[in-house]
């Protein structure tokens, strides 16, 4: 486990802690992703974590935090994270404290489908699993009666899939916590998803086109949107009051 993860995990959790070496992973029957997105359930389970010993609480915690760092960061591309690991702290919080859930929607097979003959083909420079889910995601939404559209302007740049009517935001692959953020600190903002690359999903998705596909939504209650909102402006006041004291 890299330090910079241990290092999130033990300012959150407290006391730091040796990881088991026969820590094992959380089987999620169905799924086409594996490994470390596998650890992320729907709700962060506080309560079960309170009669564990201390250990034990922090290589569950590692576990979240592995998991949420790869759900923003599955691109199998080389450029790496998007953001340091410290800006996940925010999200990290939220689901801590119960009020951020994570909710899987395996797309619909025939959706999938429906686009199988986008597999392989990239577009304006973009990898071709990239680009292929776009559309699935795009489809989808269209699936669930939105007019949805790829690359829409949005937050200063642009988001890989928008459908207007639900005002949701889809996110394929590697994305920045701030986006996640941004997302659900503005007004008024719609659901937030992120289908994630896989990389055990290559081989799946060449020779089954149709293979399920995941998207996870970041499911907060529009008064915790509006905590978070007050809690970071806080942050960011505690940090200008730190630079105006330190001369």
């Amino acid at each position: 486990m890299p330090n910079k993860t241990r290092n999130l995990a033990s300012a959150a959790c407290g006391t730091p802690a040796e990881r088991p070496a026969n820590e094992s992973h959380l089987a999620i029957e169905g799924l086409l992703t594996a490994g470390p997105l596998d650890h992320l359930e729907e709700t962060f389970p506080r309560d079960r974590l309170r009669d564990l010993p201390p250990p034990a609480r922090e290589t569950y915690l590692l576990q979240e935090i592995e998991g949420l760092s790869y759900l923003f960061n599955s691109a199998d591309v080389g450029f790496g994270d998007r953001e340091p690991l410290m800006a996940l702290q925010p999200i990290l919080d939220a689901r801590i404290v119960g009020a951020l859930q994570l909710k899987r929607h395996a797309i619909d097979r025939r959706v999938v489908g429906a686009v199988e003959q986008l597999r392989g083909m990239g577009s304006r420079g973009e990898s071709w699993e990239h680009h292929w889910l776009k559309r699935v995601a795009q489809q989808w939404l269209r699936s669930r009666g939105d007019n949805a559209r790829r690359e829409a302007p949005m937050f200063g740049g642009r988001v890989d899939v928008y459908a207007e009517r639900s005002d949701t935001i889809i996110e394929i692959g590697s994305t920045p916590y701030s986006r996640a953020l941004m997302a659900l600190t503005s007004s008024a903002r719609g659901p937030f998803f992120i289908t994630p690359f896989s990389r055990w999903a290559g081989e799946t998705l060449n020779t089954d086109p149709r293979a399920a596909v995941t998207a996870f939504e970041f499911v907060m209650s529009p008064r915790n949107r509006v905590r978070l909102r007050r809690q970071l402006a806080i942050t960011c006041s505690a940090s200008v009051r730190g630079i105006g004291g330190a001369g």
